[in-house]
């Protein structure tokens, strides 16, 4: 969406028009949809994607265009969301003095120190249900709230009402979740009770993207032993060749990724990543037209030959010329200030969605506790120590440049010892230097017997800009899994997951 929304930015202010530039909205979408248009006419079948990115209304009038070309107009009508689009929106409350402070990190958006050329924020699904009301089979959103496509269609489909039905609207309003619960009823068919749903927010979260500069990255391979002394030795060596130009970066990171196991069973296994990875406003430095112009990719290169002992490079060295990166900033904006409408392409007719008259006023940080009642982690007998994961599954991913990451066990007994050893404090504990001193809040789901946590600005101010190689916060969970801790025997005696 950063991606989508800032070349949009760029290509209109060209001046280029929609007749002459390519579609800004999820390019597989077309071919996948495409061969399912007779089945949707012939079932009835409904249907509400986000696939329009930054291009909602082009990729709604290519729908159409493809179900006139397969004759079926008269079965299959589309309409489109509009309103998630807010940049103007955005420089005018910014000059009128709103602060829009980070959700993630903190800050006010004035001192951020990047230009925004693209703003995105939230819709829900009302307006999707109102499309539906109205008659469309097929409605295209940009950017929605993940829950919108299947809360809206379920709005429409069991007539809830937005003002008033809030448990079951709770999948895109405010949910409390702790009293969840789950049931298997039958073969792959879970029964989930428990939700309950608060008023919706009078604010919805905008993503502000603006252009960050350039990064690039380059790859020493290193083998055997001593490599924290080599991953040492060659970054002296590649800071060296930089010099002062050291400072002109707005990030340089030097991380030793793996390790060699002790007597190695082949070379590649004993093989490990020293990554440079930077990031500057000055495109000069990563320019990789030639080796010859000083800069990142010579600074790193002209050293392999003559570091460590067993140093090499991969014999693809493209990351180290600069390709743009965005930066991203995400806040709160009114509802008020959001332009929801439906737009009914077979009608020629728009409709406007205001917010819900409902909307309550909420602390812009969810509730965070520890448990109560801890049972002492002695009182379940002996233990061995070995990685968490022995009994203890979970997920973890990204929001922005936070982290959500959540376990859960099976039985009760093991769910007394995990609420009772995963407090914040362990927590921080487990992540070891991969803790970025930041705050960490916390909760519990009893009915899956889960403790779940947000680490906030984790991900190092999220995918398009972060320097991790975790991006999306999807392998936290498994790091976090493969962490010792010492795990009650009588849980062990039921097997290892």
């Amino acid at each position: 969406m950063s991606w989508h929304g800032a070349a949009k930015s760029a290509i209109l202010a060209k001046g280029a028009g929609s007749d002459n530039r390519p579609g800004l909205y999820d390019p597989s979408f077309m071919a996948n949809l495409t061969p399912a248009l007779p089945l949707l006419a012939e079932k009835g079948i409904k249907l509400a994607v986000n696939a329009g990115a930054s291009d909602t209304e082009m990729l709604a009038s290519t729908v159409q265009e493809k179900i006139r070309e397969l004759g079926l107009q008269e079965r299959l009508k589309v309409a489109w969301i509009q309103g998630d689009e807010v940049l103007d929106v955005v420089n005018r409350l910014l000059k009128g003095g709103e602060k829009f402070e980070n959700i993630c990190f903190g800050g006010e958006l004035k001192d951020w120190g990047f230009e925004p050329v693209a703003a995105q924020c939230y819709l829900g699904g009302a307006g999707i249900a109102e499309a539906f009301i109205q008659g469309a089979d097929i409605v295209i959103c940009g950017r929605v709230a993940d829950a919108a496509p299947t809360i809206g269609a379920a709005m429409w489909w069991h007539g809830w009402d937005r003002n008033t039905d809030f448990n079951q609207l709770a999948g895109s309003l405010i949910a409390v979740l702790e009293g969840i619960s789950m049931k298997q009823e039958g073969k792959d068919r879970v029964l989930v009770t428990g939700v309950k749903g608060k008023p919706p927010p009078t604010t919805t979260k905008v993503g502000i993207t603006a252009s960050g500069g350039y990064q690039a990255e380059f790859h020493f391979l290193l083998v055997g032993l001593d490599l924290e002394q080599k991953a040492e030795w060659t970054e002296r060596q590649v800071r060296a060749s930089m010099g002062k130009n050291v400072d002109r970066f707005s990030c340089l990171k030097f991380t030793l990724n793996g390790y060699c196991p002790e007597d190695p069973r082949n070379q590649d296994v004993a093989t490990v990543d020293f990554r440079v990875f930077a990031q500057t406003k000055d495109r000069s430095l990563v320019i990789k037209d030639t080796i010859e112009v000083p800069g990142f990719n010579r600074w790193c290169l002209e050293n392999f030959l003559q570091s460590c002992p067993g140093a090499t490079i991969e014999n693809d060295i493209r990351q180290s010329a600069g390709k743009e990166f965005y930066e991203y900033w995400a806040a709160l904006l009114p509802q008020k200030e959001v332009n929801h409408q439906v737009n009914l392409l077979w009608a020629g007719q728009k409709i406007d969605v205001p917010p819900s008259p409902s909307m309550e006023l909420y602390t812009t940080r969810q509730w965070s506790y520890e448990t109560k009642d801890p049972v002492s982690l002695s009182s379940f007998g002996p233990t061995t120590r070995g990685p968490m994961g022995w009994r203890v599954l979970g997920r973890s991913g990204d929001k922005a440049s936070d982290a959500n990451v959540g376990f859960f066990v099976r039985y009760d007994d093991e769910w007394d010892w995990l609420r009772s050893l995963l407090t914040v404090e362990k927590i921080i504990q487990l992540l070891g230097p991969e803790y970025n001193g930041k705050l960490v809040e916390r909760f519990e789901i009893p009915g899956i017997k889960a403790v779940h946590f947000l680490l906030h600005d984790h991900l190092d101010r999220s995918y398009n800009a972060t320097s991790t190689y975790d991006g999306l916060g999807k392998n936290l969970c498994e790091y976090l899994r493969a962490k010792y801790v010492d795990i009650p025997n009588s849980f062990l005696r039921r097997g290892r997951i």
